[in-house]
């Protein structure tokens, strides 16, 4: 997925007739792709996800070369199945360098119109999935109001930082784009639904009863 997003930022750029030094890179980013995704174990639904891949400059590390940013955004059961919580995943790659590997970020977060995680207090794991890192936070009033944004489909930003006390490279998040393809002059075109976010809600619901059942049943 992450090597995908780089390979379309590189495309891009090579359908243009324009030397990379004299583009103006900014025409290049946005999202490309939200999908909805269930978590299922044993055919319960442990969680829901919205897919997302993202291109954005790098104005703080890279003199505003492009960066591609794939993950997740996730409502989901504990491990004890016990409680909810709301996750983010993200892995991060320099897009026109043909030798970058995914890497996770030092630190990063979500920011919303009615908040943001940046100070919230989070579980961190490195995934499993080379190149990116993990972020798990409790369903408090703060983390609601942000999960109450991303359901409306509200402006979602990115923020991430390389190394401990760096700047923040922020990069806007899309929800509705569906899908982007690239026309012959390597402009993009973006379909934008409200699809994923109407399945992500119903998902959530049944995965909250899940949970509400499993109390009661204690």
């Amino acid at each position: 997925m992450q090597k995908r997003t780089c390979l379309i930022a590189a495309a891009i750029v090579a359908c243009t007739a324009t030397p990379l030094q004299a583009l103006d890179l900014s025409s290049l980013t946005g999202t490309m792709e939200v999908q909805f995704q269930p978590m299922q174990s044993a055919g319960i639904k442990e969680g829901c996800t919205l897919v997302y891949r993202v291109v954005g400059q790098d104005h703080a590390y890279r003199k505003g070369n492009l960066i591609s940013l794939a993950g997740n955004i996730a409502y989901m059961r504990n491990n004890q199945r016990s409680n909810i919580v709301l996750s983010f995943k993200i892995g991060m790659i320099d897009s026109l360098d043909p030798n970058a590997k995914p890497e996770p970020p030092f630190f990063a977060y979500i920011q919303t119109p009615h908040g943001t995680t940046a100070g919230s207090k989070a579980l961190q794991y490195d995934s499993d999935m080379p190149g990116f890192r993990l972020f798990v936070y409790q369903l408090d009033e703060d983390i609601l109001k942000i999960y109450e944004d991303i359901l409306s489909g509200a402006s979602v930003t990115i923020g991430l930082n390389r190394k401990k006390g760096g700047l923040d490279v922020l990069v806007p998040l899309d929800l509705r784009v569906a899908e982007s393809t690239i026309a012959a002059d390597g402009s993009i075109k973006r379909r934008r639904s409200n699809e994923m976010l109407h399945q992500f809600a119903v998902c959530n619901d049944e995965v909250t009863e899940q949970v509400q059942k499993q109390l009661e049943g204690r």
